[in-house]
């Protein structure tokens, strides 16, 4: 009686300790910073084509642990691009964060920019900035290719003012 009592309670305590870890996903509104950009380069020699500033915040939301990575989903992108390729980026995706060193981090996207889908990726890097800060770049093809579409992001929570 005292197992099965034991059994029960062992049960409950897991259960309870899953719902709790599906429950807290949390959740920070980020805000690009000046030193982001996006443009349209040259990736052998690494010219650019077009370069402007690029503006605008996105949602992350850690959704869990996956060999020592933390995952978090990428929501509500809304970027501008600056300059004379003034448009709107919108999109969601995929980070990941953590790994053997604590330090590798990967930017998976899919984006709308104008008409244009893009799907964007840093591939598995290691961090520049501890977190909450980002840093990272996401391009459409991680090869030396004559024109890629890259977009170097600089993040850091909103401000609660």
């Amino acid at each position: 009686m005292v197992r099965r009592q034991l059994l029960v309670l062992s049960i409950a305590v897991s259960l309870n300790a899953g719902m709790g870890v599906a429950s807290a996903q949390e959740e920070h509104r980020y805000e690009l910073t000046s030193e982001s950009w996006f443009g349209v380069v040259c990736e052998l020699c690494y010219c650019p084509d077009t370069m402007a500033e690029l503006r605008g915040r996105f949602l992350l939301r850690e959704t869990g642990k996956e060999n020592g990575f933390r995952i978090f989903d990428v929501l509500e992108v809304e970027w501008r691009t600056g300059g004379g390729t003034q448009g709107a980026v919108t999109g969601s995706g995929t980070f990941r964060h953590g790994g053997p060193s604590g330090r590798r981090q990967q930017l998976e996207l899919e984006l709308r920019l104008g008409d244009e889908e893009l799907h964007v990726t840093s591939g598995p890097v290691e961090a520049e900035l501890d977190l909450p800060r980002l840093a990272i770049q996401v391009e459409t093809s991680l090869k030396p290719t004559c024109r890629d579409t890259v977009f170097f992001l600089s993040a850091r929570p909103e401000s609660a003012d």
